[in-house]
């Protein structure tokens, strides 16, 4: 039994790594296609310019964000595994909502990788031709984004999260303050949705930066906290005295 269990921790250790690298190297692609094409002001016209100008950098970012997604829903399995089972209910559900908060997020994204640069690749082929119907379908494209990526997605990853993070500081065993440090990251995520909601995009991008920073940040620990118990000596078995 405590074998099984070390190797279930180890395995979360590994998971935690892996999310940890991925989102990392997402963030990083991220902030450099802001900065390199300053598209802080979410202008669909740079956004448009930007892609056939960049379009390796495009790709990659997108791609790095698709696999976020998953290794975070990934990630959310392997931390129901920690969780006692008398909160399954509540960790199946959780898990149910990330994987629809995926599904959208993952449409979103692809949505901007294909259909949002043949766009702009038929904005630099056509210039002012056509361009009041090439705008209003990247206008359509960037807000069906944003709707799928973070009004939806983005508020079942942070519901999914401060259920899991609750359960957690509930689980015998589970390291609390590692499981408190959560809960902050799940509130200031779902903030973000709300700013996008209001329409303050600058701000909410800025939040995002910091929030993945923070869960990054969070996600090492937790691995760095599994990978110790895991290391834990086991209990030497007692050895029962033979009857008089």
């Amino acid at each position: 039994m405590r074998a099984a269990r070390a190797t279930t921790l180890r395995a979360v250790g590994w998971i935690c790594l892996v999310t940890a690298l991925v989102h990392t190297a997402a963030e990083l692609l991220a902030v450099y296609m802001v900065r390199e094409g300053n598209l802080g002001d979410f202008s669909p016209v740079k956004l448009l310019r930007f892609v056939p100008e960049h379009a390796l950098i495009w790709r990659l970012t997108f791609l790095f964000t698709t696999l976020a997604s998953s290794t975070l829903v990934i990630f959310l399995v392997a931390l129901s595994q920690l969780i006692d089972r008398r909160f399954r209910v509540l960790t199946v559900s959780a898990l149910a909502l990330a994987i629809l908060g995926a599904a959208n997020d993952l449409n979103a994204q692809c949505s901007m990788l294909v259909f949002f640069a043949d766009l702009a690749y038929s904005f630099r082929a056509h210039g002012s031709f056509l361009l009041h119907e090439t705008m209003q379908l990247a206008w359509a494209t960037m807000n069906h984004s944003l709707s799928q990526g973070v009004l939806i997605g983005n508020t079942l990853y942070s519901i999914a999260g401060t259920i899991l993070a609750v359960c957690a500081l509930r689980t015998r065993g589970f390291p609390r303050w590692v499981a408190w440090l959560a809960l902050p990251i799940w509130f200031v995520s779902f903030n973000i949705t709300l700013l996008v909601f209001f329409g303050i995009l600058q701000w909410a991008l800025v939040l995002r930066f910091a929030a993945t920073i923070a869960f990054v940040c969070w996600v090492v620990i937790l691995g760095l906290a599994v990978r110790s118990l895991a290391r834990e000596p086991e209990e030497p078995e007692r050895i029962a005295e033979p009857a008089a």
